[in-house]
């Protein structure tokens, strides 16, 4: 019964080069998203502030003259 919980040596090298390259995707994609969000703010930080302004000003309109009809 012993024999069958061993394990060989090459099967603990590929064990842990899967999880060595599990941990490199999971890392690689962490990078991925950070790159996104950076990506993302810069573009944010890159519009004028006049067009919040006016998204914001459209929207709270939008808002007000639903509350009215209502």
């Amino acid at each position: 019964m012993l024999d069958k919980l061993r394990i060989s040596d090459e099967q603990v090298r590929k064990i842990a080069k899967r999880q060595k390259q599990e941990k490199q995707d999971d890392l690689d994609y962490i990078q991925k998203l950070q790159r996104v969000r950076i990506t993302g703010l810069e573009e944010l930080a890159s519009k004028p502030l006049e067009e919040y302004e006016k998204a914001i000003r459209k929207r709270l309109s939008s808002l007000f003259s639903d509350l009215e009809r209502n």
